[in-house]
């Protein structure tokens, strides 16, 4: 379950990273887009872990 945790607050850091890197237009290596694309494969992925979790608790 922490790992789940730590992967869902990654994911939200890296979303809200990425719209900060848009809306001021950062000069940055990498684009904002790709930071709020990994965020929500990571909170996609955390979801998913506690959801078969709780299903393999059942």
């Amino acid at each position: 379950m922490k790992t789940s945790v730590i992967l869902f607050i990654a994911g939200v850091v890296l979303i809200v990273l990425g719209a900060l890197a848009k809306i001021l237009h950062w000069e940055v290596p990498v684009s904002g887009s790709l930071f709020i694309a990994l965020g929500f494969i990571l909170e996609i992925t955390a979801l998913c872990s506690l959801l078969a979790r709780s299903r393999r608790s059942r």
